[in-house]
């Protein structure tokens, strides 16, 4: 199962295509997606946020996985080098958050594994766009909104 990240918005983010040659971050609407069960997401987000522009957001792993890091042991080359993929992922995240949020408003982050969408949220949390850095390990939770703030 994978993780997956979500963004939702009062106004139009930033679009970041798919680059094959660079995969680490990219951002796509969810009301443009093709595969029902994103439609159905799409759906039941439009319930949870009116009124706000719906993301999928993507690391290098084509889903919500590769924005953890500093959770697992490394124990081989590629290892080390999926957990680098992972920095800079996490990395391209939190510029794009800290580079397109304005001083009033909120961002929200939904993060669930793949199939949790439609289920409640164990936990919310706000978070100052300012304090979002690369530490020594991140990782998303199941089913967490947070409320990126300027």
């Amino acid at each position: 199962m994978c993780m997956m990240l979500y963004m939702a918005c009062n106004r139009r983010m930033p679009i970041i295509s798919y680059d094959k040659q660079n995969p680490s971050f990219y951002v796509e609407e969810l009301s443009n997606q093709d595969n029902e069960f994103f439609r159905n997401a799409y759906n039941k987000f439009l319930k949870i946020f009116p009124d706000n522009y719906i993301y999928k957001v993507c690391a290098h792993s084509g889903c919500g996985c590769g924005f953890s890091y500093g959770i697992n042991p490394i124990y081989d080359e590629d290892d080390i080098e999926e957990e680098n993929e992972c920095k800079i992922s996490t990395e391209k995240l939190i510029a794009y958050l800290k580079s397109n949020i304005q001083s009033d408003e909120e961002i929200k982050l939904y993060s669930c594994i793949t199939g949790n969408e439609m289920n409640q949220m164990d936990s919310i949390r706000t978070l100052k766009v300012s304090q979002m850095e690369l530490g020594k390990q991140f990782k998303l939770n199941n089913r967490e909104l947070m409320k990126i703030i300027k």
